[in-house]
């Protein structure tokens, strides 16, 4: 059985994610550039875990063709790192539940 629906919202999760981060980072070294080392410091750190999650979540998107069980804790682990960098910042919300959901797809689904 083909799995397009959970690697469609896995693949929206990821590049959500990406395009968080880098405007996060971006944010970041605004922030720096004006003199506020505090949010710089905030901006850059949850920009790089997300950037990490986020890329973690692709990997297990990549695997969901063969492994679809690994694919889906890589998954699952990802959407609770972006979900930790939710509590800094809420850019994270909509691609952790895209990945948290399809990770959970992958790993309860029909094959």
């Amino acid at each position: 059985m083909k799995r397009t629906g959970e690697d469609v919202i896995g693949l929206i999760g990821t590049l959500l994610g990406l395009l968080c981060s880098l405007v996060i980072l971006f944010l970041g070294r605004l922030a720096y550039e004006m003199g506020e080392l505090d949010g710089a410091e905030k901006g850059l750190t949850v920009g790089c875990m997300g950037a990490f999650f986020s890329i973690l979540g692709f990997y297990g998107f990549i695997k969901a063709k063969g492994a679809c069980k690994e694919a889906g804790f890589l998954m699952i682990v990802s959407a609770i790192g972006l979900f930790v960098c939710v509590n800094k910042i809420t850019f994270y919300l909509f691609p952790g539940l895209a990945l948290l959901l399809s990770g959970l797809n992958n790993i309860f689904g029909k094959k």
